[in-house]
């Protein structure tokens, strides 16, 4: 009977035995699924971390490329606007404060040499009819002086503040410059000199420069206009021919720099036209042939920048770019960069 009893009861343990074991091996099975299944969503994260890395890296590449091209792009404006500048030369920087006294004295002074140098190259002041109907009898205005943009303080001096009287010091020579150009622009030509105006050095020059000031017919043609330069403007319209005025433009090297050109034929009355303007041949019938132009004077019109001052500070336009992005606190970061 225990024989039996052993026999059946034999299997019935290993069987036991089996299940314990099983049971043992499935929660190391399950516990190792939990693992592998952990290191392949470490796995999957690392190769995501991979390729965000590489199109980082990519990107980075790129930026530095960039930065190396605008980098190099910067240091050469730098190097052209400081040699445009031609600080040597260049009236402003080389300008010495001086009393508004003595500045009111070389005004006079001014003035008195440059009527005596146009007219001692046969210069005229005289103002053309300015209407349009070239059958105009209307008189022409003729003048014995002239301003040169200083019209109003020929004898007379406002109290300007220091720096505004030596802001018009500055335009003075400056102005001095551009007609010594002209002047030397003619040989034996005759010459009418029409206007030459200038900016407005503040408020107690803009309540007397009256006719003499220039107002720019539009900002963006202007260097400055990037708010980098600083610069005065000037106008100057005379009579000439075309190799005057070309020989007047050769001569506005740097830190001079013309903006714009506008050449106009010379007005007058119908007598002028007539016996001046054209030479026609009463024999020749064939209306295809042009006449001959006689008088080939014009007016040119030149407005000049006279630059003395460009700016390497690009805080200000970072900080507004940056400003469209919401973040302008990156501002002092991105800077520490390019120095």
């Amino acid at each position: 009977m225990k024989r039996v009893l052993l026999i059946f009861s034999l299997p019935t343990l290993v069987f036991c035995g089996l299940i314990i074991l099983s049971l043992n091996k499935t929660s190391e099975l399950d516990l190792l699924t939990k693992n592998l299944e952990s290191h392949q969503n470490e796995l999957f994260q690392i190769r995501t971390d991979l390729k965000s890395e590489l199109l980082f890296s990519s990107d980075l590449r790129i930026a530095e490329t960039e930065w190396e091209y605008w980098t190099k792009l910067g240091n050469e404006n730098i190097l052209y606007w400081n040699e445009f500048l031609n600080s040597p030369n260049n009236l402003h920087t080389s300008h010495t404060t001086k009393s508004s006294s003595v500045i009111s004295t070389e005004i006079n002074k001014l003035l008195s040499y440059l009527n005596r140098s146009c007219k001692g190259k046969n210069v005229t002041f005289d103002v053309p009819n300015q209407l349009e109907n070239s059958f105009s009898i209307e008189p022409i205005q003729s003048k014995e002086s002239f301003g040169f943009g200083f019209t109003s303080y020929d004898g007379f001096w406002p109290s300007f503040d220091k720096r505004e009287a030596n802001t018009i010091y500055i335009q003075s020579k400056i102005i001095k410059e551009i007609v010594q150009y002209y002047l030397s622009s003619f040989d034996s030509e005759s010459t009418n000199l029409i206007s030459l105006k200038r900016e407005s050095a503040g408020s107690t020059d803009s309540l007397h420069i009256r006719d003499d000031i220039f107002y720019t017919k539009s900002e963006s043609s202007s260097l400055r206009s990037s708010n980098l330069i600083k610069s005065y403007l000037f106008e100057i319209s005379f009579s000439g021919k075309t190799r005057n005025c070309r020989s007047f433009i050769n001569q506005l090297l740097p830190p001079f720099s013309l903006r714009t050109l506008q050449v106009s034929r010379k007005t007058g009355n119908i007598d002028q036209l007539e016996s001046n303007s054209v030479e026609t041949n009463s024999d020749n019938t064939d209306s295809g042939i042009l006449p001959i132009i006689r008088d080939i004077t014009s007016i040119f019109t030149i407005e000049i920048e006279y630059v003395y001052d460009a700016s390497n500070d690009l805080s200000g336009w970072l900080t507004e770019e940056l400003s469209h992005f919401g973040n302008p606190t990156k501002c002092s970061e991105l800077l520490s960069l390019l120095k």
